[in-house]
């Protein structure tokens, strides 16, 4: 009571150091710890190409499957809802106002967000 300056002050602190707190949890929380959701998940596949002549390489026997090819899957597929395809992460350098910072990065299809699972 001799110090309500003080009080304020202290409360104010706690009041934006548990918001932030938790606003930083949810946003972490909801993006990299909760699983994404799929309606049928056991429906989701992963097509790839296969070359079992060369299953030494670093893909093994399974190989990507190059944009071509996957707009053509895409286009002719009738066992398929929707398709969508990504790159293998690769190192990129993200531009701004400052100098460029490295970052990985992926190639996806425009409706890759479409189903979360893909990620």
């Amino acid at each position: 009571m001799k110090s309500p300056a003080f009080v304020i002050a202290a409360v104010l602190s706690l009041a934006l150091g548990i918001g932030a707190n938790t606003t930083i949890f949810t946003m972490v929380n909801s993006l990299f710890l909760q699983p994404m959701t799929v309606e049928k998940i056991t429906e989701l596949m992963h097509v790839y190409g296969a070359d079992s002549a060369n299953a030494n390489s670093i893909f093994g026997s399974s190989m990507p499957i190059s944009y071509g090819n996957y707009v053509d899957y895409r286009a002719r597929s009738n066992g398929f809802v929707d398709m969508g395809a990504y790159s293998y992460p690769m190192p990129a350098n993200l531009a701004g106002s400052e100098k460029a910072t490295p970052i990985m990065a992926q190639l996806v299809s425009a409706n890759y967000f479409r189903y979360s699972a893909f990620i």
